[in-house]
C-alpha cells in the first residue's frame, strides 16, 4: 500500500492542478492523509539509524535512573531509623534527607520525560516540537534526547516562567508517585519500543 501511494502521488498531484471541482479537493485530502500515514513528502521524517541510537540511549538512561531512584529511596527510609540526641545532628540528617529526596524527584521526572520520548518514537512522532509542531534540531536531540520543545519554543517558555517567578508565581513540573519505583521493574525494563541542564547526561 505504501509503495502504491508513493507511485501514484505525483500523478494525483498533477490531476489536482488540472481540476477545480470537488473531486480534486477530495483527492487532495486523501493525499494529505497518505503523507501523514506513510511519511510521504511534507511529513517530518528522521533517519531510522539515528532514532534507534537515541532510543537505545534513552532506554539505557532509564534503566540507570530507575536503579538510582530506588537506591535513594532505600537511603531515605534507612535514615528514618536514627536515634540522635544532639539537635545539630538531627538537623543535619534532616537536611541530608531533603537533599536525597530532591535528587530522587529530579531523577523521577527525567524518567517521565524519557517515557514520553519512547512513546513518541513508537508513534512515529519523535523529534517534533509539542508546541509549534516543527522539527527539532538534531543537535538538540543528541544533547537532550527526551526534549519536547524546539529551542525557540523552549526559550519562550523560560521567559514566561521567569515572569511567573518574578511575580511570585510557583511553577511545578508534574507529580511523582514514588510507590511505583518500589515495585519490581521487570515491566519497566521490558520496553520494546522501536524511541535541564547544560550537562549532557547521555555523554560517555
Amino acid at each position: 500500500m505504501v509503495e502504491f501511494g508513493i507511485k501514484i502521488a505525483p500523478f494525483i498531484n498533477r490531476f489536482i492542478c488540472n481540476q477545480g471541482n470537488s473531486i480534486g479537493i477530495d483527492i487532495l485530502l486523501l493525499t494529505q492523509e497518505w503523507k501523514c500515514r506513510f511519511n510521504l513528502k511534507g511529513y517530518i521524517k528522521m533517519d531510522r539509524k539515528f532514532i534507534n541510537q537515541l532510543r537505545n540511549q534513552l532506554k539505557d538512561r532509564r534503566h540507570h535512573l530507575l536503579k538510582e531512584v530506588k537506591l535513594r529511596l532505600r537511603e531515605f527510609k534507612d535514615s528514618g531509623g536514627y536515634r540522635l540526641t544532639d539537635t545539630a545532628d538531627i538537623a543535619s540528617n534532616l537536611v541530608d534527607d531533603e537533599i536525597v529526596m530532591s535528587i530522587a524527584q529530579g531523577e523521577a521526572r527525567e524518567i517521565e520525560e524519557i517515557d514520553n520520548a519512547l512513546s513518541q518514537i513508537k508513534k512515529g512522532k519523535y523529534g517534533v516540537c509539542e508546541c509549534c509542531g516543527k522539527k527539532i534540531n538534531k543537535q538538540r536531540l543528541v544533547a537532550i534526547p527526551f526534549v519536547r520543545l524546539c529551542l525557540k519554543c523552549k526559550e519562550a517558555e523560560e521567559r514566561d516562567e521567569g515572569a511567573q517567578d518574578h511575580n511570585g508565581g510557583y511553577y511545578r513540573v508534574g507529580s511523582v508517585d514514588y510507590d511505583e519505583f518500589e515495585k519490581d521493574d521487570e515491566k519497566s525494563d521490558s520496553i520494546k519500543y522501536i524511541e535541564k541542564s547544560d550537562i549532557n547526561p547521555f555523554a560517555n
